[in-house]
């Protein structure tokens, strides 16, 4: 996730949240602020970042986003031939 200003160099913190719950909260750098996290339950969730405001600019907050969280894994999956001779491959697994 990502916030970043339009014009300036505003300073101070962003909040993410998924509806109620904060998810965490990181200070801007070069007018902009980046997220990342585990810690989303899979489905479609809604996302939004307030910003803390400072000496210029004021506080606010962003409409909310939707956003789809799936859950990719890699499963390797071992085949033996009758001949003994194995083939390893890892398709790629989206869970929704």
């Amino acid at each position: 996730m990502t916030a970043a200003g339009k014009s300036g160099s505003p300073s101070g913190t962003v909040t993410f949240q998924n509806g109620a719950n904060i998810l965490g909260t990181t200070a801007l750098s070069g007018g902009s602020a980046a997220f990342s996290t585990s810690l989303l339950p899979i489905g479609v969730q809604s996302i939004r970042a307030t910003y803390s405001g400072d000496s210029t600019f004021i506080a606010s907050t962003s409409a909310a986003s939707a956003v789809d969280v799936t859950l990719t894994c890699n499963i390797i999956v071992e085949v033996t031939d009758n001949a003994g001779d194995m083939a390893v491959q890892s398709p790629g697994v989206t869970i929704k």
